[in-house]
């Protein structure tokens, strides 16, 4: 047991963490998002009848950007061994700021193609570099907070782009410049923020930026002890097969990859979809802002359920697909505007799917190179089903998508069952080692140094949180 001492000044390092740590990520979260979605509000300020651009054409500049997600993957996985994180984060968000300004005096369909495909390779490392940020910094039991305040951001993204557009709506052409050109300058602030992530984003819990006491310091190493990952330089080839051999990893893929084509058609089609129902230009952007809403709640109540009950992720993982196959289905066929709208911000409730999956693979994957496997298995499934989603919109389905619709539905119906499995792979994994236990065949637990590097595989006193 701790002592009292030790749990105050534990208490401080925390709030510390998430003063430093905390903001930033939801900044980068901030702009990813809204910077990926900017062809999505482009689109109803006149950007594609400037350009010229088909709906085919669209969709593919739409699905583009997820075949440069998964072009960076090989690569990334390499450099977040070699390189500092916060660095090479900071590098990647100038990066987009640069490529968001170009895409504004872009004049064709090309030029916006390979814009979209170099926004996509830069904004790849992400998602993992994020993962690993928090996994490194947060005890398993804190992660899940960490995860939430996180994906508030998508709501913020919502309610702060719609505004954004809105008023841009009123701009037409200002200084000789169209709205959706004007539209693209403003989000290329994320050069900036790029700065200064270079600078002030930790890159483990030693970081100056949190000015450590002697007393925290020392609470460091029983931190890194219970997350069960220490940053390492080199590649463990053995953790790579030990990843790829689990069951657990093509589930937490194909959940992913299935849940994300529902992702990737609002991602593009929101607006448009909204607009189908008969909404001016005006009330489209303005019909956007509440959908985040449902999404936000549940992600809270995600957080409740998951905190009030230890076992839960999987649960709450299936729970929330359910609720986005029920949006599909009421988007598709839903007799009123009003019901279909609510159906399509069911849809968008995606946040506690990603949520229970960020959880399940931060709390229950120890060893850094398997952690960057999964999270890399994570990625390549976000950027194939975003890609697939939108070519499945065809323009001869319109208005309805029918095909479409039912076949995200499917998906997240299946991913149901994928949560339900790799749960019940985790529990008899548990009761195994319990009777292990029982029958006094359980090795002593290894040295605080072993934890370390050990997996939780090798590690048979590691305990699985279902």
């Amino acid at each position: 047991m701790f002592d009292k001492s030790f749990q105050a000044e534990e208490k401080s390092l925390v709030r510390k963490i998430h003063w430093v740590l905390l903001p930033q990520l939801m900044t980068i979260q901030f702009f990813q998002i809204h910077d990926r979605t900017t062809l999505n509000f482009g689109s109803v300020m006149g950007m594609l009848e400037d350009i010229k651009l088909s709906q085919a054409e669209f969709n593919w500049s739409g699905a583009i950007i997820f075949v440069g997600y998964l072009t960076c993957q090989i690569p990334n996985a390499f450099l977040l061994h070699k390189l500092p994180l916060s660095k090479y984060l900071g590098v990647l968000v100038i990066g987009w700021g640069v490529t968001l300004l170009l895409t504004a005096i872009s004049r064709s369909f090309a030029q916006v193609f390979v814009l979209r495909f170099v926004l996509g390779f830069l904004e790849a490392p992400a998602y993992p570099i994020i993962f690993l940020i928090i996994t490194i910094m947060y005890r398993r039991d804190e992660q899940a907070t960490a995860n939430t305040i996180f994906l508030l951001a998508n709501g913020i993204v919502t309610v702060l782009g719609s505004i954004i557009t809105f008023g841009m709506t009123y701009m037409h052409t200002f200084a000789g410049i169209r709205n959706w050109e004007w539209y693209y300058c403003i989000v290329a602030r994320t050069v900036v923020f790029g700065v200064v992530v270079f600078i002030f984003l930790p890159d483990g819990p030693r970081s100056r930026w949190f000015r450590l006491t002697p007393a925290q310091d020392a609470i460091i190493d029983s931190r890194i002890q219970d997350n069960a990952v220490t940053v390492n330089k080199r590649v463990q080839r053995y953790q790579i097969m030990e990843a790829i051999r689990e069951p657990r990893l093509y589930c937490y893929f194909f959940i992913t990859l299935l849940t994300m084509m529902t992702n990737g058609c609002t991602i593009l089609y929101n607006s448009k979809l909204i607009q189908d129902m008969g909404y001016s230009t005006k009330e489209t952007v303005l019909l956007n802002i509440p959908q985040c809403i449902p999404d936000m709640i549940m992600t809270v109540v995600a957080l409740f359920i998951r905190r009030r009950y230890n076992d839960s992720l999987c649960y709450i993982g299936a729970a929330s697909c359910a609720i986005a196959m029920a949006g599909i289905l009421t988007l598709t066929f839903g007799t009123s505007t009003g019901i279909k709208l609510l159906g399509l911000y069911l849809c968008n409730s995606l946040d506690p799917i990603i949520f229970a999956l960020m959880t399940s693979m931060g709390n229950n994957v120890a060893g850094y190179t398997k952690k960057i496997v999964y999270n890399g298995g994570w990625m390549v499934a976000y950027c194939l089903g975003n890609f697939i989603a939108p070519l499945l919109m065809t323009h001869r389905q319109a208005p309805q998508y029918l095909g479409a619709m039912l076949t995200y539905a499917a998906g997240q119906g299946i991913s149901i069952f994928l949560f339900l499995y790799a749960r019940m792979i985790m529990a008899r994994e548990m009761q195994r080692r319990k009777k292990l236990s029982i029958e006094g065949k359980l090795p002593p637990p290894p040295l605080d140094r072993d934890k370390l590097v050990m997996t939780d595989v090798e590690n048979l006193h590691y305990v699985y949180m279902l």
